[in-house]
């Protein structure tokens, strides 16, 4: 939970985007970001909290120390053990039925679904740089890559002209499902 909230915001999305580039001090972030460093330390705090960004302090010859940050080559891993939460997620997803309605709880999960996979697009194209994706080289690099370094157990089922096909072996909220990305 503490890695999702750490990840819960654009500005903490912008700083990873920034540190994957080189290490930076508050102030450098705060000036590329173009907002005031009192609303910077908060997210880098949480970053550092969760082990994604690595701070580190240098001496400087005045004695003042300045602390620069850097993404982790040691963060946590974001990954669900298989089962551990499925009481958990099966209570969240009754409650959700039972407060919106079978429909309104899919639009729900749906609309949840979406967000997450634009934001891991945005953060798969910021860390491959690719000028284009196509299906291949999106099973290559999000399904193998990015979704089996977060934990979980990707499996791609079939790649077609506008689409991937796959499959995650231990997701949160469903056990086995198949999520099928279409190009729209």
């Amino acid at each position: 939970m503490a890695v999702a909230k750490a990840l819960s915001s654009d500005i903490s999305w912008k700083i990873l985007d920034l540190l994957t580039a080189k290490e930076l001090g508050e102030r450098e972030i705060s000036r590329s970001l173009g907002i005031p460093p009192r609303l910077v330390r908060p997210h880098i705090v949480k970053l550092v909290q969760v082990g994604i960004v690595a701070e580190q302090e240098k001496t400087l010859r005045s004695g003042r120390v300045l602390r620069t940050y850097r993404v982790s080559g040691t963060a946590r891993p974001i990954g669900f053990p298989p089962r551990n939460y499925l009481y958990l997620s099966e209570a969240l997803i009754n409650s959700l039925r039972s407060s919106l309605g079978q429909d309104g709880a899919r639009v729900l999960l749906r609309d949840m679904g979406i967000r997450i996979g634009e934001e891991a697009a945005h953060a798969l194209d910021s860390r491959t740089k690719l000028a284009t994706t196509d299906p291949s080289t999106y099973a290559q690099h999000f399904v193998n890559g990015f979704l089996a370094e977060m934990g979980f157990q990707p499996k791609v089922v079939r790649v077609g002209r506008d689409h991937v096909i796959y499959q995650e072996r231990n997701c949160l909220f469903e056990d086995a499902g198949v999520n099928d990305i279409s190009d729209s």
